[in-house]
């Protein structure tokens, strides 16, 4: 597995899919994927679902009672055009592809969807992740950083909103992690386009801040050096 599917493993997955007994063969394909599947049986469970929690990618069964799988595409590209998304449907008829095709989802799968097909979703899908910087990182200590929401949740649960210095930092170490970037580097790239100039001190400042949130060895320092996330 690729560096960036491995990345996968931290995300959520949401699956809808009439069908319960394919539903429980696919989870645990899912499963090697990702680590968090929740499910729904028909679209408005699945619309309730993505509202509630706002999953990393989403595979939608196309025909399923009520709302069905591409009328819940359609409300989540409106609120998350860039979310990975596929469709699943048991007849792969023109109709169906012409319908899907001005939601510019990632895939659409014909049952039964082999195993190729699949990962070839999976791999796409964090490709597309990873270009628009959108992995919520999980640290050793247990914490969770999510860049989208601009925000970390501490190894106990405590949700904190980060400032935009804090963010910026967290982005900069991650984009480089396990490398040592020296201070004054940091400075800079945190002073950019931003009235407020970063000094050596406020960045330590803030490196004790971001520690008492992410858990004291997720970033280290190396005296006059510089620091790294590794």
């Amino acid at each position: 597995m690729s560096d960036t599917l491995a990345q996968l493993s931290h995300l959520t997955l949401l699956y809808a899919d009439d069908d319960t007994v394919l539903m429980e063969s696919m989870v645990e394909i899912f499963r090697e994927y990702v680590s968090h599947v929740i499910t729904a049986t028909h679209g408005e469970a699945a619309w309730s679902l993505y509202q509630e929690h706002r999953p990393d990618l989403v595979i939608l069964d196309l025909a399923m009672p009520g709302c069905d799988g591409l009328e819940v595409a359609r409300r989540i590209c409106r609120e998350d055009p860039d979310l990975p998304i596929a469709l699943m449907t048991g007849h792969d008829s023109r109709e169906n592809m012409l319908a899907a095709f001005p939601l510019r989802l990632l895939s659409f799968m014909v049952k039964p969807v082999d195993l190729e097909t699949l990962d070839q979703f999976f791999r796409q899908g964090a490709d597309l992740l990873a270009r628009h910087g959108r992995y919520r990182m999980i640290f050793e200590s247990g914490a969770v950083f999510d860049p989208i929401l601009g925000e970390v949740h501490d190894p106990a649960g405590a949700r904190h909103i980060l400032s935009r210095n804090e963010k910026k930092f967290l982005e900069l170490m991650l984009a480089r992690r396990g490398q040592l970037i020296d201070s004054d580097r940091i400075c800079n790239e945190i002073s950019r386009d931003n009235p407020d100039i970063m000094s050596c001190q406020g960045l330590r400042n803030l490196i004790h801040r971001l520690r008492r949130k992410l858990g004291k060895d997720v970033i280290v320092s190396q005296k006059d050096l510089g620091y790294l996330i590794p």
